[in-house]
């Protein structure tokens, strides 16, 4: 069967009666289409190139600190924050003097 014999009766209801109109659509929706087909084909290929361009992150090694002196700050970080954080007794395993009963 001609393709041409399919889009026959197509081009002698819309394309016969405007032919300039009709020609300006036909050329919009190909550029449509083709401008889908071709941006996907680039965006597996894009998807493509970065999985295989992938690397792995190294890890930032953590460490622990400790503190001995009673209210002394221990600072931790993970290499973008840092956070305060004071020692407590149950923590160092110091108890700490009473304010009071004093003989």
């Amino acid at each position: 069967m001609n393709p041409f014999e399919i889009l026959k009766p197509a081009y002698e209801t819309f394309g016969a009666k405007h032919p300039i109109g009709s020609l300006v659509a036909v050329i919009a929706l190909g550029g449509v289409l083709g401008a889908l087909l071709f941006g996907s084909v680039w965006l597996i290929l894009a998807q493509q190139y970065q999985k295989a361009n992938q690397t792995e992150p190294t890890p930032t090694p953590t460490t622990t600190n400790s503190t001995s002196a009673p209210d002394s700050p221990i600072i931790t970080g993970n290499g973008n924050s840092v956070s305060y954080e004071h020692s407590s007794p149950q923590k160092n395993g110091k108890t700490q003097p009473s304010k009071g009963n004093e003989p």
